[in-house]
């Protein structure tokens, strides 16, 4: 697959309702596993960094990464992947990788930019907008591969009940 065409997969895919903003998973995990002063990247923080620029209204320290034509200088650092995070989230990142292939990639990404003992947290809905045919299981075995403890997040006080799994992973 040409990194054009990878793009425009995964361009095509941000939005800007449904579990975006206040009622999105992953944004609202994220303070129970991470300080204020901790630096965060919000790992696909889409066109307009929501979620972003709403845990930072809250006092977080985040910085936006995006590709492609999602990428906004007003809104997402170029710089980004040059540095290292406590914590890195991703909210709906993983489920949008084409392939298996692209699904390491990113994690791999991820494990590069992350803090010894840093976190990483995400989720993967259970019907996947892209990656069809690899389930809850396949992406925890997968995650294993690349963190030393993967935790599935059952409760936090931010989150009463999860529908869609979210994990918390330790370098």
């Amino acid at each position: 697959m040409k990194n054009s065409d990878y793009l425009a997969i995964v361009n095509s895919t941000c939005r800007s309702t449904g579990a975006v903003g206040r009622m999105a998973l992953v944004p609202r995990v994220v303070p129970a596993f991470a300080r204020k002063s901790d630096k965060i990247l919000d790992f696909g923080a889409g066109k307009n960094a929501v979620h972003t620029m709403n845990l930072r209204a809250e006092g977080y320290n985040v910085t936006a990464y995006e590709i492609g034509n999602n990428f906004d200088p007003i809104y997402h650092d170029s710089k980004a992947l040059n540095r290292k995070y406590d914590v890195v989230y991703a909210s709906n990142v993983l489920n949008v990788q084409p392939n298996r292939d692209y699904l390491d990639r990113v994690l791999t990404t991820i494990t590069k930019v992350l803090k010894k003992d840093g976190k990483f947290i995400a989720n993967y809905p259970a019907d996947p907008r892209k990656c069809k045919g690899l389930g809850a299981a396949d992406l925890h075995a997968i995650l294993e591969r690349h963190f030393r403890d993967v935790q599935r997040v059952k409760q936090t006080p931010d989150v009463r009940k999860i529908n869609t799994p979210v994990w918390v992973c330790t370098k």
